[in-house]
Formats: structure tokens, C-alpha cells, sequence
């Protein structure tokens, strides 16, 4: 699996894929453009993020399928205390529960700490996204805090938002082995 920019060109390939999305978890308030039917402008503004400098949106591709699977980018750059967040992530239904997700994680962590040099990089999700908050708790972040009332659900409601990070430090003492061990694991079973 890898990752390549999500450029013009490519977000087209993507518009199928939107009628089977399922974000990780039941409850995101990252995909409320997808959700709501707003595709075209949510790549679009995606699109612009990534030429304005401030995210890196990626489109997922699965090498043994040969096949575009879903997106994912780091964004909320601080260059001065240099770090960014990871998210925004999104699969078809056929990519849940295979490894896609680790494995394109391990791309990103291995980019924003090896490639570009951040210090830490942030996860979040709704307090409530069971599925989400275990996902991001296998790859080994670790709990920030819970900042309560933080922001809207897709269906207008106030929601809690967790939040997680993984140091640049934990990257390299054992984060990275361990997702490597668990990406061989996904490997065998196929």
C-alpha cells in the first residue's frame, strides 16, 4: 500500500468512492463535507489546502488490488513548534478491518518525522468514536486530553473531542517497530 498526493487529476478518481465511504467510526466531525453531500467542494477546498502549503492530503492506494481505496492528510501545521496533525482519514467499506489503515499510518508517521522532521504528530476524534479512539490507541498514541463541548457532529449536535499524539522520540524508541510487526501480521493473513 502507499500513499500519493491528492492532486486535481486524481480527485476524480475518488467521486466513486464517496457512496461507500465509512469514516472510522460511527460519529466523525472531520467528513461533515463528505457526509453531507458536498464531495466536490470538500476535495476542492482539500485541493487548495495542499497548493496554499498548509496540508498534505493524500489519495490511498492499495498496490495488491491495483486500486484507489480512500484519503487521508496531515494538516494544522505549526512550524513553530513544529508539529501537525493526522486525519481526515477515510476508507471504502472493502479496505476496513485489512491493514490499510496501519500501513498507511506507518507511511505517514515515517513522512512526518523522517521526511519533514515534526515533533509530534496529533490525532483527534469525537469522545464517543469507540472505533476511532482504539485505532489510533493500536499504533500506540497516547491520550492528550478531552476537550469537552469542542465542536458539531454531522448532525448538528455538540460533541466531546479526545485527542492523541505520537513524539517524535516514541516514533523512533518503538512505535514504528511495532507498527512494522503488526503491518507482517495483516501481511501473512492475506
Amino acid at each position: 500500500r502507499f500513499n500519493v498526493y491528492l492532486t486535481k487529476e486524481k480527485a476524480n478518481i475518488l467521486n466513486k468512492y464517496f457512496k461507500n465511504v465509512i469514516p472510522l467510526g460511527e460519529i466523525s466531525y472531520t467528513l461533515q463535507g463528505i457526509i453531507a453531500g458536498n464531495e466536490k467542494k470538500y476535495i476542492s477546498n482539500t485541493i487548495q489546502q495542499r497548493e496554499n502549503g498548509n496540508e498534505y492530503p493524500f489519495i490511498v492506494c492499495d498496490k495488491r488490488k491495483k486500486k484507489y481505496v480512500g484519503s487521508t492528510r496531515l494538516y494544522s501545521f505549526n512550524q513553530l513548534n513544529n508539529t501537525a496533525n493526522l486525519g481526515y482519514t477515510w476508507y471504502g467499506k472493502e479496505s476496513h478491518g485489512n491493514g490499510t489503515n496501519k500501513n498507511c499510518k506507518y507511511l505517514l508517521l515515517e513522512f512526518a518525522f523522517e521526511k519533514i522532521g515534526i515533533e509530534r504528530v496529533g490525532f483527534g476524534a469525537s469522545n464517543l468514536n469507540e472505533k476511532s479512539i482504539n485505532a489510533m490507541k493500536s499504533i500506540m498514541c497516547k491520550v492528550d486530553g478531552v476537550f469537552w463541548n469542542y465542536c458539531f457532529d454531522n448532525y448538528g449536535n455538540r460533541i466531546d473531542a479526545i485527542f492523541l499524539s505520537i513524539l517524535k522520540t516514541e516514533w523512533f524508541d518503538n512505535v514504528k517497530e511495532n507498527l512494522k510487526i503488526k503491518i507482517a501480521h495483516y501481511s501473512k493473513a492475506q
